[in-house]
């Protein structure tokens, strides 16, 4: 596509042309699937009843399989929490465009 010797970096046309690689495409999924499904998460203000700090984490599913680990449901609300907090409140398509800029950037 770039016409890239082998032993060239692809980070800086990566980053010319808003390219995501695919671990940073996985975390983006991740996060707009969850912002489209908060009904599947629960939030730690629905639990617990109790005054906290951050009451919009999400809470963690306890996995019993290492598969289960690995699947979206367990992997999604960590992804999420680790989020800065301005960004979780955003909307859906702010939160993607604000989300996809530091992905490429960070690439």
């Amino acid at each position: 596509m770039f016409k890239l010797c082998p032993t060239d970096s692809c980070k800086p046309y990566f980053q010319n042309n808003t390219i995501l690689t695919l671990p940073s495409l996985c975390i983006l999924e991740i996060v707009m699937f969850v912002k489209l499904n908060p009904q599947l998460f629960p939030r730690l203000s629905d639990l617990n009843q109790r005054n906290r700090r951050d009451n919009s984490v999400l809470c963690l599913h306890r996995a019993i399989t290492a598969l289960m680990q690995r699947s979206v449901f367990c992997m999604a609300p960590k992804i999420f929490n680790k989020l800065p907090k301005l960004w979780r409140k955003q909307n859906l398509q702010t939160l993607k465009n604000t989300l996809k800029e530091f992905l490429v950037e960070k690439a």
